[in-house]
């Protein structure tokens, strides 16, 4: 119930729903932050869903068990990348998928407008 109140408020003009299969994972999920960190879970997830529902790969639970996890606990071969890199890649990406204005945007990524044009021109600039 609380992560259909949350999704409710958080995209109050939308109809979302998280699919059996997710809610599974959020029901399996420690959430050591509690509720704040449940929203912010759903938050990225709005962002990374194109349609209205919700599947388990939008919810990212992964990576976060694997940065809350020690270091000599990730997988074999993946790729270590810096933070600011990871954050530039993230912004591209959310700016590439994500259906709403720029404004609209950078309010859901929680920085200002100018700073969500500054870190694009950033990531244009960026070549992997």
């Amino acid at each position: 119930m609380l992560a259909k109140s949350l999704l409710s408020r958080l995209e109050p003009g939308r109809k979302i729903a998280l699919s059996d299969e997710a809610m599974a994972a959020l029901m399996h999920h420690d959430f050591p932050g509690n509720v704040r960190e449940l929203r912010n879970i759903l938050e990225r997830a709005l962002i990374m869903v194109d349609g209205n529902t919700i599947l388990p790969q939008h919810l990212s639970l992964d990576a976060l068990k694997l940065s809350q996890a020690a270091p000599s606990a990730a997988p074999p071969g993946d790729e270590i990348i810096p933070w600011k890199t990871w954050k530039t890649r993230y912004l591209a990406w959310a700016a590439e998928h994500f259906q709403g204005d720029r404004r609209t945007l950078a309010q859901r990524l929680g920085i200002s407008e100018r700073t969500l044009y500054r870190k694009l021109r950033e990531a244009e600039s960026y070549r992997p």
